[in-house]
C-alpha cells in the first residue's frame, strides 16, 4: 500500500471487480487513513478518536504519511524469533493466556 501511495499510484490498490461503483475520494481517505494508523513513530499515528473525526467528517485535512514501520524490504523484525511483548512473553502465548483468562 506505501508503495502504491508513495508512487500516486493508489487508486491500483481498488479491487478492480468494482468497477466504478465506489466513491473514489471515500476510498482513497480510507487508504490513507490507513497509511498514517501505522507510521513508525507512535506520536505520528492519529489517536482513536481522531480516526473516527477523520471517518466521520470528510472536511478534516489529513497530514501526509510517512513511510510506515513496516514496509516490505524495510522491515525491523527478525522474522525467525518470535515477537515478543513486554516482560519477554511470545505475542502468541500472551494472546493467548488472555484469551483463556476470558
Amino acid at each position: 500500500a506505501w508503495k502504491a501511495w508513495s508512487e500516486n499510484r493508489a487508486v491500483d490498490l481498488i479491487d478492480s471487480n468494482l468497477g466504478e461503483l465506489y466513491p473514489r475520494n471515500e476510498v482513497l481517505r480510507c487508504i490513507h487513513i490507513g497509511l498514517l494508523c501505522v507510521q513508525e513513530d507512535p506520536d505520528n499515528r492519529p489517536t482513536t478518536s481522531e480516526v473516527v473525526l477523520m471517518f466521520n467528517n470528510s472536511t478534516v485535512s489529513l497530514r501526509a504519511p510517512f513511510c510506515p514501520a513496516f514496509f516490505s524490504g524495510r522491515s525491523r523484525l527478525n522474522t525467525e524469533e518470535p515477537i515478543e511483548q513486554q516482560g519477554g512473553m511470545p505475542l502468541h502465548d500472551a494472546i493467548s493466556d488472555g484469551i483463556s483468562k476470558n
